[in-house]
């Protein structure tokens, strides 16, 4: 479930996880996202792991995100991506996810992109013309550091 990053990335997502159902849609906010999981479930589509790539194109509150989560169900194991985006609301929307993630009595985990993104000195060659959104080799670190992230998790949880 993401924005227009996962979009550049959803080729690669559907190579490493074939069965996968990638849902990104370009400028895609939480607050767009009331109701929507549910119909996923409802048509058999939300999966017991589920990525959750949202946060580049605008805030949401912690009720927003809650809610959001208690819709996908704290039952599956959820990944929640933080945000690398120069914008005045990444700070508070990764102070969100990582209170979100907090909560051992759930699955739901952080994925540290933005500090894995500010300590990497090449980062900014990941990058496209827009600051932003990912070249091709963006892409694919991206998609390895996802990878990893939920291969660590689910080693760790099983």
């Amino acid at each position: 479930m993401g924005d227009s990053l996962m979009v550049g990335a959803s080729d690669g997502l559907y190579t490493l996880f074939p069965n996968a159902i990638v849902d990104a849609v370009v400028g895609r906010q939480m607050y767009k996202m009331d109701g929507y999981m549910t119909s996923l479930a409802d048509q058999g589509m939300l999966a017991d792991t589920v990525v959750v790539d949202l946060g580049a194109n605008g805030g949401f509150t912690d009720e927003q995100l809650s809610a959001f989560l208690d819709e996908i169900g704290r039952d599956k194991n959820i990944f929640l991506i933080n945000s690398h985006v120069d914008r005045p609301w990444t700070e508070q929307v990764n102070a969100s996810l990582a209170k979100a993630a907090e909560d051992s009595a759930d699955s739901v985990y952080l994925l540290d992109w933005h500090s894995y993104f500010a300590n990497d000195a090449n980062a900014s060659s990941w990058l496209g013309s827009d600051g932003v959104h990912f070249n091709p080799e963006g892409d694919q670190i991206w998609l390895q550091f996802v990878t990893n992230g939920i291969y660590q998790v689910m080693g760790q949880t099983e």
